[in-house]
């Protein structure tokens, strides 16, 4: 979704919406050069969300979970070894393997989950 800023905002309340942003090189423009910028900055911020989702697939590793042996299926939980390379492990597997050993790490590289991972 872009958001689009319409006309029907005073100067002031653009002013601070620009401030907000932190876009810079604003001042001595007129209202509607100001809502162009606040527009742009918006369709841009888009823009690259689409091409960051797109730009590097994910590589996985794996397809056949370590723990089980048996075909990767939802859900499954993945770990980032390094840039865009995913190892996936079957969640009730991982799941059983965590409550049986009490170790929160990894098992393929042996490495602690942090608590963003385990989120």
């Amino acid at each position: 979704m872009i958001f689009i800023l319409q006309q029907d905002i005073t100067k002031r309340q653009a002013m601070y919406m620009i401030k907000l942003l932190g876009i810079k090189k604003y001042s001595g423009l007129n209202k509607n050069d100001i809502i162009y910028l606040i527009n742009l900055h918006f369709a841009q911020k888009c823009c690259m969300r689409i091409y960051r989702k797109y730009k590097t697939p994910k590589q996985y590793i794996n397809d056949i979970d370590p723990l089980s042996l048996t075909p990767i299926k939802h859900p499954f939980f993945e770990v980032e070894i390094s840039n865009n390379k995913i190892y996936r492990y079957n969640m009730i597997s991982f799941y059983s393997y965590m409550v049986k050993t009490g170790k929160f790490s990894d098992p393929y590289t042996d490495t602690e989950f942090t608590d963003n991972q385990l989120k």
